[in-house]
């Protein structure tokens, strides 16, 4: 890997004492995971090295797996005088949610592990930006470490970063031969992925399956060549929504949510692997873009995106959906051309 001698370099030359691993607000699976096997992997690097993972609050799933696990998930803020700080599977300071302010303060050196699209900003504050949006979590960058430093994952390390792939893969329905690969390393190194599956079962609250059947009721569908875009806006479990959009029958699926009061501005965007694939579509590069029009940030993948802002839903929607259409037109275009 292109950046691993980098790692060590910065490793070595400060010989940290304390290290902060943080995570995405609300952190899913493959964020606390992929944090979780780097901090056992920091210690084997540097012994005596003290390691604190914070994030801004904690998934459903995740909670089930950070019990299950016996991991040490904090919510504390006093780690202004770390030595050295990573954000794992996060590409942005706004993604941090209450942890950003803190981060943006530090001087200490930050190193940033994502597979989410290329974000300047990560690129810009950071130390050292391991990027990788060729595979399907941020579990697997951190396997990539271990193999390249010649170290290998514990069980229970081993058990993290198959959650974390499993989960980030949608049980593999994303999957990729490196992501199989992976998969079978970690098997044989002790992780139980029949444990995985039945630990990232998550039965549907009844709120999250009427915020699905309302964004069904209030769609609208925007039909552009043989491609179905639906629309939705609803107030809570936007990502859910559009997944559940996409069951129904749509090639992609946008869903807002906007809470007044509290000025927070939420759009998902999820798409089938069809269409991204024939036309090279990729929602986390849009959504990218969406971010500063909401004033706020966005980012994600190929197929999965969102951003979250403070203003301006109407708008953002209308600009998502004005540069799908503008994507699929140019693909369009230069198909006609051949």
């Amino acid at each position: 890997m292109k950046y691993f001698q980098k790692f060590l370099e910065i490793l070595n030359e400060l010989c940290p004492k304390r290290i902060c691993v943080l995570c995405h607000q609300n952190a899913d699976p493959d964020a606390i995971c992929s944090a979780f096997a780097l901090s056992e992997l920091l210690v084997k690097l540097i012994p005596g090295v003290k390691i604190h993972c914070l994030s801004d609050g904690l998934s459903k799933v995740s909670k089930n797996v950070v019990k299950k696990l016996k991991m040490t998930i904090s919510t504390e803020t006093d780690i202004d005088d770390c030595d050295l700080y990573f954000l794992v599977d996060t590409n942005n300071f706004e993604q941090l949610g209450a942890l950003k302010g803190l981060v943006k303060k530090i001087s200490a050196p930050i190193i940033i592990i994502d597979h989410h699209a290329w974000h300047p900003e990560g690129a810009e504050l950071s130390s050292l930006y391991i990027h990788d949006d060729s595979v399907c979590s941020a579990s697997e960058i951190v396997y990539n470490l271990y193999n390249n430093c010649k170290m290998i994952p514990t069980p229970i390390s081993a058990n993290a970063l198959l959650i974390g792939l499993t989960y980030d893969s949608k049980h593999f329905i994303l999957g990729t031969p490196a992501a199989f690969q992976v998969a079978t390393n970690l098997m044989q190194l002790g992780a139980d992925y029949e444990e995985v599956i039945n630990l990232l079962k998550s039965p549907m609250d009844f709120s999250e399956r009427i915020a699905r059947l309302k964004a069904a009721k209030r769609h609208n569908i925007h039909i552009f060549d043989e491609w179905i875009i639906v629309v939705s806006k609803i107030n809570s479990f936007e990502a859910s929504a559009a997944r559940s959009l996409l069951d129904l029958g749509a090639d992609i699926a946008i869903v807002a949510a906007e809470k007044k009061k509290e000025k927070i501005v939420r759009i998902s965007g999820r798409a089938k692997r069809g269409i991204t694939q024939k036309t090279g579509l990729h929602l986390g590069k849009i959504f990218q873009q969406i971010g500063p029009l909401i004033n706020g940030e966005g980012g994600g993948h190929q197929n999965a995106a969102a951003c979250n802002g403070t203003t301006n839903l109407d708008m953002g929607i209308n600009e998502i959906l004005a540069q799908i259409k503008l994507n699929l037109s140019k693909e369009r275009d230069n198909k006609q051309k051949i």
